[in-house]
Parts: C-alpha cells; sequence; structure tokens
C-alpha cells in the first residue's frame, strides 16, 4: 500500500439564527503523484441501512468560488472493518474514490508515529490497495483475491511502419 493522502478533523464557527455555533466535520487530504493535491469532505452516511451500504461518503467540494451554487459531489464511500492483525483487533476503514477517471480501493488507518520523537498532526492516514477481483471460478474459488493485468500487445515492426529516410521533424 502507498499512501496518498490524509484526514483532519476541521472545525469553523457559522452563524445560524443568530447563533455562533462551532461545526466539525473530517477532510482528507489528498496528495497523488501526478495529480493536483485537492481536499474532500468524509460524511458519515446517515441512511445506512444494511451491511452494503458504505458508513461514509466522500464528497468532493463543488462550490470553489464565490457565489457558487452547485451539489458536492459524490467520489467515494468508505467502511468500517475490525480484523485481528498481528493477534491485536484493529479497527479501520476501506472503500473506493474516484479520481483520474478511475476508481481506487483505498483503506484509512489511524496515523501513528513512523520514528521515534514525530508528531503526527492529524487522524489518519490513506494509502491505495491494489487492485483485486474475487475469484468466482476456476481451482482457487472462493479461496480469496487475485491481481489480474491484461498485457498489452507488444507492437511489431510491420504495426509501426518506418521510412529509415524520414527525419524527426525538429
Amino acid at each position: 500500500m502507498s499512501q496518498i493522502g490524509f484526514v483532519k478533523q476541521e472545525s469553523m464557527t457559522v452563524k445560524r439564527d443568530g447563533k455562533e455555533t462551532p461545526v466539525k466535520w473530517l477532510e482528507a487530504y489528498f496528495r497523488v503523484g501526478g495529480l493536483r493535491p485537492f481536499s474532500a469532505k468524509i460524511v458519515k452516511n446517515n441512511r445506512k441501512e444494511n451491511m452494503s451500504h458504505p458508513d461514509f461518503h466522500i464528497y468532493l467540494r463543488a462550490n470553489v468560488n464565490k457565489g457558487d451554487k452547485f451539489r458536492d459531489i459524490r467520489i467515494g464511500a468508505l467502511w468500517l472493518k475490525t480484523k485481528k492483525i498481528d493477534n491485536v483487533e484493529k479497527t479501520f476503514m476501506t472503500g473506493n474514490i474516484f479520481m483520474d477517471f478511475r476508481e481506487y480501493p483505498i483503506a484509512v488507518w489511524k496515523a501513528l508515529p513512523r520514528y521515534e520523537g514525530e508528531v503526527v498532526e492529524y487522524l489518519y492516514d490513506i494509502s491505495v490497495m491494489k487492485d483485486r477481483i474475487e475469484l468466482s471460478s476456476g481451482e482457487n474459488a472462493g479461496q480469496g483475491y487475485e491481481v489480474v493485468y491484461e498485457a498489452a500487445p507488444v507492437p511489431t515492426d510491420s504495426d509501426i511502419p518506418v521510412d529509415p529516410n524520414e527525419e524527426i521533424p525538429f
């Protein structure tokens, strides 16, 4: 897994009905190589009715300019999981995020210091996981997951016509 971001709890005070009210939310900051950094808010799913519904949704903020009145765009979902790792029960989230015209599987873990004296100033690490699909047939059916990559055909000289007298035009 490669870390692609982190989650902080943000807050601000807003005026509602003449009263100043503090508002808190989880903000995910994505720092992905090759993409411009962006942030998204993580919102608890209050309409969860069964286990297939996510515990949280990830929304890209649509109102970035003054006067914008767009609805935020849902770009991902997260499910709470508990698993025993090295004989210790750990809670984390797994899910997906849509970015760069593709959906990526992600995991969100509690941020822990990586070296002595490190001060971690955010709550969670966001990591991208390997692509996985469930095996539904064959000898390993129902025994786990497997990474499947389709190899692109290797072009031959007949596929790419080359004139030995032609020069690069710059």
